[in-house]
């Protein structure tokens, strides 16, 4: 339920916007959504062996297990927030003015959607893959981690230009035409391999990009 909510995701990027200044902040963010992404094919390649140990309850507890070891870091590397960097909320009005402003509400509608698609991508690439490579389950992550690792080198460039020359707006226009055309490219020619895959490095390195500049761009508004 808190990661649904978005309780520790939002933290960790409020922080991350805190602590870098705005010359770094995009690469900050493009940092945090990379690992993100590889993050969810080390799960997909994993899942399956947790849940071979001890069932739904050993994928839970190793989550868990994680969640506590990934605290010795934030307690021991993190350093504090600077009292003049923390705004205080002084009431829940305060907080929905805030989210009431427009580049505020643009970036988190934003930021929802292409969650929301990238949940949705999982559901249906995962079976479109097996069905072209005619894969076991338990190996898709065999091709979704040179995806995964294509995406994140192909988003580098993008957003080191929106950084560099300040064209983040252009940048995210191009994230969005990227997730749409490797969205499109996998539905038209679905169950072969190769037109799959190459729509796949396309439409992550898409969701890469917004999910760099999408938080910088609300850190900035701010």
């Amino acid at each position: 339920l808190l990661q649904g909510g978005g309780a520790v995701s939002s933290v960790l990027l409020a922080t991350a916007g805190d602590l870098t200044g705005e010359r770094h902040r995009t690469k900050a963010m493009a940092a945090i959504g990379g690992s993100i992404a590889i993050a969810y094919v080390l799960g997909v390649a994993l899942g399956p062996v947790f849940y071979g140990f001890s069932g739904l309850t050993g994928v839970f507890l190793a989550a868990a297990g994680l969640g506590i070891l990934a605290l010795l870091p934030l307690w021991k590397l993190i350093p504090p927030i600077p009292r003049n960097a923390q705004t205080r909320m002084g009431s829940w009005r305060d907080a929905l003015r805030i989210f009431g402003y427009p580049p505020v509400l643009t970036a988190s509608v934003g930021i929802f959607i292409l969650q929301m698609v990238l949940g949705a991508s999982f559901v249906v690439l995962s079976p479109e893959l097996v069905k072209a490579m005619h894969l076991p389950d338990a190996a898709v992550w065999e091709v979704y981690l040179p995806v995964m690792l294509l995406s994140v080198a192909a988003m580098v460039y993008p957003v080191m230009y929106a950084e560099k020359h300040k064209r983040h707006g252009r940048m995210l226009a191009l994230s969005g035409l990227a997730i749409a055309g490797g969205a499109l490219i996998m539905g038209m020619l679905s169950g072969r391999f190769w037109p799959v895959a190459v729509g796949a490095v396309i439409f992550f390195t898409g969701y890469n990009m917004a999910s760099a500049i999408l938080p910088s761009m609300m850190s900035r508004s701010t």
